[in-house]
């Protein structure tokens, strides 16, 4: 692996994904065309977080970047970031535009409602998600993958499984998919709002809503044009959209 995509971020290879969240946000502001910033950089910025953000791409390119990886690990890293690409091109290049996409990104995570409801004729119970879309994707994409999984074991079982108990054995799988893919779903919104300092719960959050609450306004120094940043922690290069003047500040 050539690219180093641990320091495009600027972390550790230890990092959480909290940390590497945060990360892509300050980058992003330093990066974005429309902040000084060109496509090349924010595509690799991009491109890192795609596959640093991503359990399974991640350890695959951790396992990539060991001295001792063989080739198929090699080649496997390299599909992820060629896939990855697509993405990490398609990006909004306007900076307001973007910001609004980024926002859409994540917020469809931390604002889910997670909840459970019990089958009136069978008794049992399933994972339920409002205000969020991504929400039941994960939801079904988990009944999906341990389905086929359990489709894989026990039709190829010797003897063959009396098919009343084969399917009963689906149905309980796919509700246990059910039951995974909304904690994980329910573990990426934490993680994000834990990011963003949103402590509150979602029924809070949609209540009491506080959309640049943590924004920070910064002055050009040329110029005096108001500009108003997301909080980073940390050192920045603004560019100015009035006069294109360059300078550093902290958010």
């Amino acid at each position: 692996m050539t690219d180093d995509f641990y320091a495009v971020l600027g972390i550790s290879s230890t990092a959480t994904p909290e940390e590497i969240k945060s990360a892509y946000r300050r980058k992003a502001l330093q990066c974005h065309p429309d902040r000084g910033g060109s496509h090349i950089q924010m595509v690799q910025v991009n491109l890192a977080y795609e596959i640093l953000s991503d359990l399974d791409r991640r350890r695959t390119y951790d396992a990539a970047r060991s001295s001792t990886s063989g080739t198929s690990t090699q080649e496997a890293a390299s599909r992820d970031a060629h896939a990855a690409r697509a993405n990490a091109e398609n990006y909004p290049k306007r900076w307001s535009d973007f910001e609004v996409w980024l926002s859409h990104l994540t917020g469809d995570f931390a604002k889910a409602n997670h909840g459970s409801r019990v089958d009136g004729f069978y008794g049992f119970r399933y994972p339920t998600v409002t205000n969020s879309v991504s929400g039941w994707i994960f939801i079904g994409f988990g009944i999906a993958v341990v389905e086929i999984i359990g489709v894989a074991l026990f039709s190829s079982s010797k003897p063959p499984m009396n098919w009343v108990l084969f399917t009963k054995l689906i149905f309980f799988l796919g509700l246990g998919g059910a039951w995974i893919g909304a904690g994980v779903h329910r573990a990426i919104g934490k993680s994000i709002r834990t990011v963003n300092g949103q402590t509150q719960s979602a029924d809070e959050r949609t209540s009491n809503p506080e959309p640049h609450a943590k924004d920070h306004v910064v002055k050009c120094e040329k110029c005096g044009q108001k500009l108003r940043l997301p909080v980073s922690q940390g050192d920045v290069t603004v560019t100015c959209p009035s006069c294109r003047n360059q300078f550093s500040t902290q958010t």
